[in-house]
């Protein structure tokens, strides 16, 4: 689930919560929010320095299993948050089809960052 990097702690900390997150990815502009909003979830950091809630993003890679995903497996709805215009922002289930630029969000974004008009300005999605 995308958290918007303009939320403060506490607004990310309801999608965590809500979204039911096990992992909370974060980056040196991020980290202080992300710890503070991770609650159960654990926290994996990349260019951070590292502290016993935090696991280095490498270490996290190194313990993954390099197998692939059994096909039985079912794959997870992309989920968005709505801003919370009306009160608390709301989990959004997008189709499969949603990202223009691959099958996930990672390849969207991926693909975004070619498009010729991509670097006009900041991308929320």
């Amino acid at each position: 689930v995308p958290v918007n990097f303009h939320l403060t702690a506490g607004e990310a900390a309801y999608i965590v919560s809500d979204s039911e997150a096990d992992v909370v990815f974060a980056g040196p502009e991020t980290i202080d929010r992300a710890r503070e909003a991770a609650g159960g979830a654990h926290v994996v950091a990349w260019r951070c320095d590292v502290t016993d809630s935090v696991t280095p993003w490498v270490d996290f890679l190194i313990a993954g299993d390099p197998s692939e995903p059994s096909p039985d497996i079912e794959p997870l709805p992309n989920l968005l948050y709505t801003s919370g215009t009306t009160g608390l922002p709301k989990g959004t289930e997008l189709p499969p089809t949603m990202f223009a630029g691959g099958a996930t969000m990672a390849e969207h974004l991926d693909e975004l960052g070619k498009a010729r008009l991509a670097k006009f300005g900041t991308h929320l999605v």
